[in-house]
């Protein structure tokens, strides 16, 4: 495989498979894979069907595995592919909270046209090319979107929930702001930002996003640049330092960023205000 990046119980893929000509696969985990690749024939039966089933699958394509029931499948070419897997931890923490129900209710399928999983894969692949700053908390989040697609499009008796109305309430807002601000220098999570307010994982991003105006991931990514520029002026650590410090895996990393939400590296930030 080419890239992965792995954050709050979302797992991200991209690259070449090898051939499979005979077996069972399977993955304790729900696992999304999108084709993409030229068009290539491929063999599998579902789980409890003795009935073998093919198709030519073609870009785009969305196979998915609830995960704890591997199935057969069999191709003889080498497909790249985008592949998003879900601990069963976070899946069932979404249906829970949101559906009444567990990732075993979910359905798998082969070959399946679903326009939202094929663009989140895209947008997902730039994710793993740039690996940039708050890519974590980028695919924890979609991660989670991910999850309440597949409880209301892929699950047994799957119900629509009425949207979230309104935001978190300032006492709710305080608290995670105070808890971000506490620890902007840690590996950040949104599965713990929604504990803290007490929020299920569907709900929180978007009444976050209501209350502040910015979804969770990038408020973060921004209140890490303000905490870098305080250090930057009112301390002598080294850049390098001062990234690892408000959050960032790398000095180039927090550098990139930097630049593209100021116009200026945290270098020339520092000397041309001192």
């Amino acid at each position: 495989m080419d890239a992965r990046l792995s954050h709050g119980g979302v797992h991200l893929v991209q690259g070449t498979l090898a051939p499979h000509e005979s077996g069972l696969i399977g993955s304790p985990r729900l696992t999304i894979v999108v084709h993409n690749d030229k068009p290539f024939d491929m063999e599998w039966r579902l789980p409890g069907s003795d009935r073998l089933q093919s198709a030519r699958i073609e870009y785009g394509a969305v196979h998915i595995d609830p995960g704890d029931n591997p199935f057969f499948q069999r191709w003889i070419v080498c497909p790249n592919i985008v592949g998003i897997a879900l601990d069963r931890k976070l899946v069932d923490r979404v249906g829970h909270e949101t559906f009444g129900r567990d990732g075993a209710s979910l359905r798998p399928g082969v070959a399946v046209t679903d326009n939202f999983l094929a663009d989140a894969a895209k947008m997902l692949s730039l994710e793993l090319r740039e690996q940039s700053a708050g890519g974590k908390l980028f695919a924890e989040h979609f991660g989670i979107l991910i999850a309440v697609h597949m409880f209301r499009h892929y699950s047994d008796g799957a119900w629509h929930p009425a949207p979230a109305r309104g935001g978190l309430g300032t006492q709710r807002l305080r608290l995670v702001i105070d808890y971000i601000e506490a620890n902007l220098g840690d590996d950040l999570s949104i599965a713990m930002l929604a504990r803290i307010a007490d929020r299920s994982l569907h709900h929180f991003s978007e009444a976050f996003r209501q209350s502040t105006g910015t979804p969770p991931h990038r408020y973060i990514i921004i209140r890490r640049i303000e905490r870098a520029k305080i250090l930057l002026l009112s301390t002598d650590l080294p850049i390098a330092q001062i990234a690892l410090a408000v959050g960032f895996a790398s000095q180039s990393h927090f550098g990139a960023t930097f630049r593209a939400m100021t116009g200026v590296t945290p270098l020339r930030f520092r000397l041309d205000r001192l």
